[in-house]
Parts: structure tokens; C-alpha cells; sequence
């Protein structure tokens, strides 16, 4: 990729792409159950757990009132070998129910906070600090972020828009990212629900509890089935998704402000880790500019 072409024909239309077999295959190999465990020695990682793999999603509070709640994840720490059982088991569970119970524990690596260098640092002998080449150039700084992705498929990201360039390598099984770009944005409206977090109870569930932090601007679950899935009513919100399928050494430029809703899955049905890297670099005066139009729609449908 070169970089001037990228940013004219990618970043400055704010347009996704998607490009095959990029990622080289040192970074696959490390990548790699074994490879990570032997490069972690046995330290221990931030691990999130969320009741049915839904972790900063808005679900249905437990009660008679079924109230929906936007539920952060509970925070836990061990070593990638205890993670990787804990998910087997998972994995295991949704294939012989042919799904995953609601307040079932998921584990999944997804702490957005610089992950990579700090809990997976022993991994960057093979996979770049600063990303791909061709976006360091492209942007012309160090990215903000560099983050680690370890799950399976009962972890679903839910539908949300970032303010940031993101170039994401999967490394090892698919992810799908359910796109729709910030013009449709519009029809797939935000709303305030209560902060939750899930919380582990005694006898092994997982369950959401209130917080007192302030509520939480979502996309209600009807909303972002009705916009993301193809259903025969789909054309109705008004919104045009795109479904891209990123395989295992394939990269995707996500520019700010795309909502999107990612699913995974591993290599295989009896191998259901997948594993993903990625980089997020600031956005532009533009992109504040976008995000303050957008904004603005979304108020205009509440008139």
C-alpha cells in the first residue's frame, strides 16, 4: 500500500478498505495459542468477562421490571493459559446447546487501553509497535493506542462509532464487521440507559448491576438488528450496511465515525480463537467537524 494513495483515495473521503493478505505470516505465527503463552511466560493479562459475551452492550436487566441496561464488563486478570481453557469451555457450551445462556461468563481480551504494549508487549518481537508501515507513514505520527484482541464467537461487539483511524489485522480465525457509514447514522438512533456492570455471582453466573455512574448514550438492540442484520424489514430504517468478512492475515482502515458491529469466530468449529491487533490514530479537524454534523442529526430526530 502506498501511503500517499491511502490517504487520498481512503482517509481524506473517510472511505473503509479492506486489503487481503497483508499481514505478514510472522505475525500470524505469533499469533498462535502456543506462541503467546511461551512469549507470556505465565504473567498474568486483563481478562473481561460479560454474561452471553456481551460486554459494553445494552441487555435486559434481571427483574420483574426487565429493564434494558447498558453493561460494562467485569475486569479480572490471569495468565493466557487459564484464559484460553476458560474459552475452550465456552466454545464447548455453545456447541452443545447451539448457543450461549445469557448470564454464561464469556471471557474476551478487548481492554481498549494501550493493551498490546502493556500486557502483550513480549508479542511485538514479530508484530509492529506502530502498525504497518504504510500507515505510519500515512498519518505521519506514533499511533494513540495499540490494542490486543482475544476471543471467540459467543463475545459480540456491539454497534458503536469511534473518533479514530483504525487499521485492524486479524491474525488468526474472522471477524465480521457490520459497517454503516455516518450518513446513516441517523437512522439508527442513541438513548440513555442506566450504567451497569456484570457482576460474577456465587453460584457461577454472570449478572448486570447498577452503577451510580451517569447513563450511557446507546443503540437500543432492536435499533441495531433492524439497521446491521439483513431482515426483510431492514430497508425500513433507512440505513445501507456493508458485511466484510476479515480473514486471518487480512487488514481493515475503519475511518471514524463508521458505526460498526463485530462478530468472530476461530479458525474452525472445534478451534474457535480468534485473535486480532489494532491501531488507532486521532482523527482530523475534519473529523470533528463530521462529528459535530452528525450530532446535530441526531438531535434534529428527536424534533
Amino acid at each position: 500500500m502506498e501511503p500517499l494513495s491511502f490517504v487520498r483515495e481512503f482517509v481524506a473521503p473517510a472511505r473503509p478498505l479492506l486489503i487481503r493478505n497483508a499481514a505478514p505470516n510472522e505475525w500470524q505465527i505469533q499469533a498462535q495459542p502456543n506462541q503467546i503463552a511461551a512469549s507470556l511466560k505465565g504473567a498474568k493479562v486483563q481478562v473481561d468477562i460479560a454474561g452471553g459475551g456481551l460486554a459494553d452492550a445494552v441487555v435486559r436487566a434481571p427483574g420483574p421490571e426487565a429493564t434494558f441496561v447498558f453493561a460494562q464488563p467485569f475486569v479480572t486478570h490471569m495468565t493466557f493459559e487459564q484464559f484460553h481453557a476458560e474459552l475452550n469451555e465456552v466454545a464447548l457450551k455453545m456447541k452443545q446447546n447451539n448457543g450461549i445462556a445469557e448470564d454464561t461468563p464469556v471471557p474476551y481480551i478487548q481492554h481498549q487501553d494501550n493493551n498490546l504494549q502493556q500486557d502483550f508487549s513480549q508479542l511485538l518481537d514479530a508484530i509492529p509497535l506502530d502498525g504497518p508501515s504504510w500507515a505510519r507513514k500515512a498519518f505521519g505520527e506514533p499511533p494513540e493506542a495499540r490494542n490486543f484482541w482475544a476471543g471467540c464467537s459467543a463475545s459480540v461487539t456491539s454497534a458503536h462509532r469511534d473518533h479514530y483511524n483504525n487499521v485492524y489485522a486479524v491474525l488468526r480465525g474472522t471477524k465480521t464487521f457490520h459497517l454503516l457509514p455516518p450518513t446513516d447514522a441517523y437512522f439508527v438512533p442513541r438513548k440513555p440507559f442506566p450504567n451497569a456492570r456484570w457482576a460474577m455471582e456465587q453460584d457461577g453466573t454472570c449478572v448486570p448491576k447498577l452503577t451510580n455512574d451517569h447513563d450511557v448514550l446507546w443503540i437500543q438492540p432492536d435499533d441495531e438488528r433492524r439497521a446491521m442484520e439483513e431482515t426483510d424489514d431492514g430497508d425500513e430504517c433507512g440505513g445501507k450496511f456493508v458485511t466484510v468478512d476479515v480473514n486471518a492475515g487480512d487488514i481493515l482502515y475503519l475511518p471514524p465515525q463508521w458505526l460498526h458491529r463485530v462478530t468472530q469466530r476461530g479458525p474452525s468449529p472445534d478451534d474457535d480463537l480468534c485473535v486480532a491487533v489494532n491501531w488507532w490514530w486521532a482523527g482530523s479537524t475534519t473529523v470533528d467537524m463530521r462529528s459535530a454534523v452528525q450530532n446535530a442529526l441526531e438531535g434534529l430526530r428527536e424534533l
